[in-house]
Parts: structure tokens; sequence; C-alpha cells
């Protein structure tokens, strides 16, 4: 069997086994690292925002550190 590039045509298919079929090549494009430049631009945009988050620290006012026997009475 020879593995190529191809379309398959899925038009028979209910809806919800279209979207089963969508889901499952998602999971192994992302398995299998494919080569394409909006992952790696969405995987930029993920990394700005996670450094924003951990550039900004969170200030809480009154913070209690509760002993461990207090929070299982």
């Amino acid at each position: 069997m020879e593995i190529r590039d191809s379309i398959i045509d899925i038009s028979g298919l209910p809806e919800i086994a279209k979207i089963e079929i969508l889901d499952f090549y998602q999971f192994l494009f992302m398995k299998y690292g494919g080569n394409s430049k909006q992952t790696s631009n969405e995987n930029k945009v993920k990394e700005k925002r996670f450094s924003k988050i951990l550039s900004n620290p969170i200030k809480v006012k009154d913070f209690k550190i509760y002993p461990r026997e207090e929070l299982y009475e």
C-alpha cells in the first residue's frame, strides 16, 4: 500500500462523524508535529501571553496559610 497525500470523500458521512474525523486529524497533526507556519505562529502567540502572565505577579492583600489540620476539620 502506497501512502501519499490524497483527498478523502467524507460527504456521505453524518455530521457527527465528520466532526470526529476532523478532531482525530487535528490530534494526529499535533502528535506528529506538522510543519505549519500557522502552528508556529500560534505557539508564539501563546508564549507571549504566558510570558505576560508571568511578568505580572498576582497581588493578594490578606493571604493566610492554613495548617493542614484546620483544612480538614
